[in-house]
Formats: C-alpha cells, sequence, structure tokens
C-alpha cells in the first residue's frame, strides 16, 4: 500500500515541539480547525488540553506517558489510514481506553497488526501471527478463538474463514517491520482483519 495508508504507533510516540494542531497533523504540516481538534482530543479523554491549542509546547516534556499515547491515538483517529502498526501503544491508558480504542479502529474498519505481550490484547484481534525467530524466517498463523472482551466492552466483528498456516518460510531474511509490512501488502483493505504478534 502507499505510506500514506499505513500509520504506525510505537509505545512511546513522537512528540513535536509546536502547538496541538501541529501535534495532531504531524508528519504534515497543516492547519486543523479548532472544532475538529476539540472533537478529537474529547474522544481520547483530553479535552481538558483544548484551552492550550494555541500555545507551543514540548508535548514530550508536558504531558505523561498515558496522556501521550491518547494524543496519538487522536493523531491516527485524524489520519484515517487504512493499515495501522500498533507496537505496545497502549501500555499506560486504561483498560477502558483501550477497549473504545480498539472498538473505534474497528468501527472505522481500520486494519490493524498489534504487536505486544498482553494474552487480554486478544480479544481484539482474529489471528496470532508468531514469529519463531533464531535466524529461521518462519512464522504460524492462526486464528484465535472469540473470548469476552475486557470490561464488557462490545464491538461488531466481521468474521474471517478459519485456518491455520504452519512454518511458513520468508523468501528472505528480514526484520519485523518488513515482515509486518509484507502482510500489509497482502491484506485486503476493508476486511477487518486484525492481527495480533504476541
Amino acid at each position: 500500500p502507499p505510506p500514506e495508508q499505513v500509520f504506525y504507533m510505537p509505545q512511546k510516540p513522537y512528540n513535536v515541539v509546536g502547538t496541538l494542531s501541529s501535534q495532531m497533523s504531524y508528519p504534515f504540516d497543516q492547519p486543523i480547525e479548532k472544532a475538529e481538534l476539540h472533537k478529537l482530543l474529547s474522544t481520547v479523554g483530553l479535552s481538558h488540553l483544548k484551552d492550550r491549542d494555541q500555545g507551543v509546547e514540548n508535548w514530550g516534556e508536558t504531558l505523561s506517558l498515558g496522556e501521550q499515547q491518547r494524543l496519538a491515538m487522536a493523531r491516527l483517529l485524524y489520519h484515517k489510514p487504512v493499515f495501522a502498526v500498533l507496537d505496545e501503544c497502549t501500555s499506560a491508558v486504561s483498560a477502558s481506553m483501550e477497549a473504545f480504542f480498539y472498538e473505534e479502529l474497528q468501527r472505522r474498519e481500520i486494519t490493524y497488526i498489534t504487536i505486544c505481550h498482553r494474552p487480554v490484547l486478544k480479544a481484539y484481534h482474529t489471528t496470532n501471527l508468531h514469529l519463531v525467530g533464531e535466524g529461521t524466517r518462519k512464522y504460524t498463523l492462526t486464528d484465535l478463538p472469540a473470548v469476552t472482551r475486557p470490561r464488557e466492552a462490545v464491538c461488531t466483528e466481521l468474521s474471517v474463514p478459519g485456518r491455520t498456516h504452519a512454518n511458513h518460510v520468508l523468501p528472505e531474511k528480514k526484520s519485523v517491520v518488513e515482515r509486518v509490512l509484507r502482510l500489509i501488502k497482502i491484506m485486503v483493505p476493508g476486511t477487518n482483519r486484525r492481527i495480533a504478534i504476541l
């Protein structure tokens, strides 16, 4: 897919020194309407920041990690990507915010891949990708059973036909990011396929 269709969210978000508008539009430098900015902030529980939307700040120093992660969630929702690669990006937010975020991605039909260590996140995914490692270039791809969502969160899902692929060998040695991008290329936008890398 074109780069603008893929959004990467790391555990420690990159924060620009600037206004909240520049924070939201990063990596582009384009103004955001005040009403839209306030709506995005409210969506992720950061409405207390709306009075600071004109000031230039170092947001990486003034916000807690949880607030930075919620601001990154708002940034992702603003950019509306087709695919999202989520690398431990909800580690510092509440369980209810985490549930809201994953449900919002599903509601907006954003296909996502999560790199995580917490089994509770399986509830928001349909497929598990396990990278064997140790230079083998092998992985397994298995369907995840439906489980009850944490905090009784409820969301509509599209079903994916069950299947298991065992020990596929990648054609050449690649980094984890390259492997994830390769998987994105074979996924179909709008199918709402959700992959967890545990």
